[in-house]
């Protein structure tokens, strides 16, 4: 029997695949009513029963649209890359699980990758990205010196930079103002009498961690706090990392009061330190972090924190991305609320 074929309650075409016209047949429409029953972005053209009945049928006949032939004939994929510097992160994957939450309403799958903040891994996974034609890339482990490529690869196809910024780019860069964040950071230290303070500064290849600095630099001078100056920032922003340059702190002739720490990560090294060596918190010390990171409220003390909002740069990523595949055009930055400190026992006693 030729064409589609008929038993056991089920259709299949010449080639042993249920085709989008066998499936038509079957539930006795037009292709086209079904197409569009079958793709989100259309069903509101097809009847609610129509479209029911469509998928009742679809699902019991096991029907899988070609994604293939379907990518070919709109030139698009449907896939979003999202790069990321690492996944252990809770900062990334909360991002992470917004956007892939959100794209995926709206019919878009997400391809996530990893750099280890490796700059040749970077580069091989956007071009990998391009290769396998993705609609768009969310970036969030772009450093300092990744302009030029960001600005190669934004030739190709819609490239959003989100979390981490970077400057000199024709691209939207999504990000919250980490300048107003140290600020926040100095001006609770000043609220509760610190006059002598540090910093455990972040990878200088990453803009957040400068302009986090700066900010705090800033203000300290404009309070009349006297600021000790480390000899250099952290490898990487991990608790390991915060650790070594806390006791790096603590080896200085003049104790500071209070320490800024430029993520969560490096204040909760930095709080091993101080209870390792018999110090207090925050009665000999006080400790702040910067993200917000989940369970900080159950930390031994709670950590004082700079809020990141994951939820609002999610949805600003994911919508720039949307924007840009739909209408073609690059859609302008949107801005993001200002961040917010929460003051918790590792500050204010």
């Amino acid at each position: 029997m030729s064409g589609a074929e008929k038993g056991s309650g089920r259709v299949r075409g010449s080639t042993g695949r249920l085709t989008l016209t066998d499936l038509a047949a079957a539930v006795g429409m037009h292709p086209s009513t079904v197409s569009r029953a079958l793709d989100p972005r259309s069903q509101h053209l097809v009847t609610e029963a129509k479209r029911e009945q469509i998928l009742a049928v679809a699902q019991r006949l096991g029907y899988r649209s070609n994604l293939v032939a379907r990518s070919l004939r709109r030139n698009r994929t449907d896939t979003i890359g999202v790069v990321v510097s690492d996944l252990e992160n809770p900062i990334i994957t909360g991002i992470l699980h917004g956007l892939d939450t959100s794209l995926r309403q709206s019919g878009f799958l997400t391809l996530i990758s990893e750099t280890q903040d490796s700059s040749s891994s970077f580069e091989k996974i956007l071009e990998h990205l391009v290769a396998r034609s993705v609609d768009a890339i969310v970036v969030t482990a772009a450093t300092v010196d990744d302009g030029p490529l960001l600005e190669r690869i934004g030739a190709v196809v819609p490239v959003i930079v989100a979390v981490r910024p970077v400057t000199g780019i024709d691209l939207p860069v999504i990000a919250q103002d980490d300048v107003l964040g140290g600020r926040l950071v100095a001006d609770h230290f000043a609220a509760h009498g610190h006059d002598l303070v540090a910093q455990l500064r972040g990878p200088a290849n990453v803009l957040n961690f400068a302009r986090r600095a700066e900010g705090f630099s800033t203000t300290c001078a404009e309070r009349g706090i006297t600021e000790i100056r480390m000899s250099g920032p952290a490898a990487a922003p991990s608790a390991e990392e915060g650790a070594r340059v806390m006791q790096l702190v603590l080896q200085r002739k003049r104790r500071p009061t209070a320490v800024f720490a430029h993520n969560d990560l490096m204040a909760m090294g930095a709080l091993r330190v101080i209870k390792r060596l018999g110090l207090r918190c925050p009665e000999d010390i006080a400790v702040a972090g910067y993200n917000n990171m989940a369970f900080l409220d159950l930390l031994a003390p709670p950590l004082t924190s700079v809020v990141i909002d994951v939820e609002a740069v999610s949805a600003c990523a994911g919508e720039t991305a949307l924007t840009w595949i739909t209408t073609g055009e690059m859609p302008p930055t949107p801005h993001l609320p200002p961040p917010t400190l929460i003051a918790r026992t590792s500050t204010t006693g």
